[in-house]
């Protein structure tokens, strides 16, 4: 959201600390230019995007509704004034009162747009949404929500790369059985998949064919909520530097955000302090804002890409 000239930027930072104010398309789009084409991955490149949007969505509903209501109400005030305009001339039946009515619905329209167009209206409607923000969140109820709906973005968001993860992992491994021995050796890796051994009831699952499912054996019952491991299964199957640089800073925070919210409901602890380097009290709970928020998941979508990027690449080889 553009930053109002005419509401306190005091208020301002306070709204944006306190809600994540985004559009979902800034975060799915990227992604759904591989949904809807031949890329081998489209599908899971589709469910990906999908699974963001529904992420963003419900993270972003404070903003939404506070909008839509904006909205609702300027063109309310438009529609009333045509209303009482129209009275000059009475109705003399149903059939032209209904008539009157589409008339003034179709004015308040194009003035509501005019408005919406102009600077002074544009400029208006984000006061509005902002100081109505602001607004509700005098409500200690409401800001304590606020406040939920930033942790479960944080564990959604987390939720979503890990379904995706998993499912490429998988995907990949099932048409390229050959590098699941580079992943089995690994210690690291060994830690998601376990040690559990391969049973003759787990290859008759599958036909006793191995060659299309190697990821379904290996990964289906994997853990995926460690970062380090997840990482390394990534540089085994790649080593490509970009997808590597995707697993950076914001993804690791988000990931150890959403193991320290579902496990300890954000109350901050040794172990969080030691895997992050943050300097906070341990036992106060862990304090996001809207743009904590924001990074995370944009976090989640760069490695999203990268890692359909990473297997374009490696198919042209």
């Amino acid at each position: 959201m553009e930053n109002s000239q005419r509401v306190p930027k005091k208020v301002v930072d306070f709204v944006l600390a306190a809600y994540l104010i985004s559009s979902v398309d800034e975060y799915t789009t990227p992604i759904w230019k591989y949904a809807f084409n031949d890329h081998p991955y489209s599908s899971l490149a589709r469910i990906a995007a999908e699974d963001l949007r529904g992420v963003v969505s419900a993270a972003t509903i404070p903003f939404q509704l506070e909008q839509d209501a904006v909205h609702q109400d300027r063109f309310r005030r438009f529609l009333t004034s045509e209303r009482i305009l129209a009275l000059e001339k009475k109705p003399s039946s149903p059939e032209e009162e209904a008539i009157s009515e589409v008339r003034c619905r179709e004015r308040a329209q194009a003035r509501m747009a005019e408005y919406i167009a102009s600077t002074e209206g544009h400029e208006d409607i984000i006061d509005s949404i902002i100081l109505g923000l602001r607004r509700h969140l005098d409500s200690s109820e409401i800001l304590f929500a606020a406040e939920e709906i930033l942790f479960q973005a944080q564990v959604a968001g987390w939720s979503a790369f890990e379904s995706f993860s998993r499912e490429f992992i998988i995907e990949w491994l099932n048409r390229n059985p050959s590098q699941a021995i580079d992943l089995i050796g690994d210690p690291s890796v060994q830690k998601l998949i376990g040690s559990k051994a391969l049973s003759i009831s787990d290859l008759s699952d599958f036909g006793f064919d191995l060659t299309r499912s190697m990821g379904n054996i290996v990964f289906s019952k994997a853990k995926f909520d460690s970062f380090h491991p997840m990482k390394k299964v990534f540089k085994i199957l790649f080593d490509n530097p970009k997808l590597q640089l995707a697993f950076g800073p914001q993804l690791y925070e988000l990931n150890q955000n959403r193991h320290l919210i579902v496990h300890r409901r954000g109350i901050v602890d040794t172990e969080y302090l030691k895997n992050t380097g943050k300097e906070l009290e341990p036992g106060k709970r862990l304090y996001l804002t809207g743009k904590d928020t924001a990074k995370c998941l944009f976090a989640v979508q760069k490695a999203i890409i990268a890692i359909l990027e990473a297997s374009t690449n490696a198919a042209s080889e």
